[in-house]
């Protein structure tokens, strides 16, 4: 997966993957006025640097516990799985063994790192065809004030389920709607 990403003036943070300050209530009012974009992006990575992404704006989250979704692969801080390189930032699956899983990749996330409470969100991706692969980028609440997943929510800016090559998803979860409850609209 390729990445190149913007947030006008306040949105959430992103996780390659993201995080939205307290979801829930950002049903509050908003006056026209504070509805207005800035022109300059509050937040930016264009990649402008080869190696590895920019620690400054990027964590990892690791390891190979399947996070909820019965994931198959370990993920690692490994340049072979995330770099930057040519102004593109590459996130790379690959079929290792490792801490018994058969295949590495890398999530990142900008958790504590770009937190937005409104905005927009730019991002230019090339997905990966193939059965097997779910490349996303969603954001999740800095903190869980109304609880653990989903109840604090979530927003999926695009997910890309491989079995269903010609689709690319956004889905709301909440403590209402969600897969687990078999509830979930995309």
């Amino acid at each position: 997966m390729q990445f190149k990403s913007r947030v006008y003036a306040g949105m959430s943070c992103l996780w390659l993957a993201s995080a939205l300050p307290g979801s829930a209530a950002l049903a509050a009012e908003v006056s026209a006025q504070d509805a207005l974009f800035e022109d300059t992006p509050a937040w930016q990575d264009e990649f402008d640097r080869d190696g590895a992404p920019d620690p400054a704006k990027w964590s990892y989250d690791t390891g190979g516990h399947g996070w909820g979704n019965n994931e198959l692969q370990t993920y690692t801080r490994s340049g072979d799985n995330a770099f930057v390189r040519d102004g593109v930032l590459h996130i790379v699956a690959k079929r290792q063994q490792r801490k018994g899983r058969q295949f590495t990749s890398a999530r990142l996330v900008s958790k504590g790192k770009g937190d937005f409470r409104y905005g927009r969100f730019e991002a230019r991706a090339k997905l990966p065809p193939g059965r097997g692969t779910w490349p996303a980028i969603w954001m999740l609440p800095t903190g869980n004030a109304y609880g653990g997943w989903p109840k604090s929510g979530e927003i999926d800016i695009m997910e890309h389920v491989g079995f269903d090559p010609d689709v690319v998803h956004v889905t709301m979860h909440t403590d209402a709607y969600n897969h687990v409850k078999g509830t979930q609209k995309t």
